[in-house]
């Protein structure tokens, strides 16, 4: 199993390639593609959110069942 570290890494430099070849394909300015990151930082953080509450849900939903079987 390759550590996630090194998919990590892969992923991060993937991303970057994938924003400088963009840029250079497009001719998108920097001052432009701060705002496509931005609306793309935006769809991250909406995904983190219902990760995380999605994470405690699920937490939630099994401390009730332990709790549960535990009485």
């Amino acid at each position: 199993v390759r550590p996630f570290c090194l998919e990590y890494t892969d992923a991060k430099t993937e991303v970057f390639n994938a924003i400088s070849s963009a840029m250079k394909k497009y001719g998108i300015p920097f001052f432009l593609m701060e705002n496509i990151l931005s609306e793309a930082l935006h769809q991250v953080k909406e995904g983190v959110k219902a990760e995380l509450q999605s994470a405690a849900d699920s937490y939630q939903r099994k401390m009730d069942e332990y709790n549960k079987s535990a009485d």
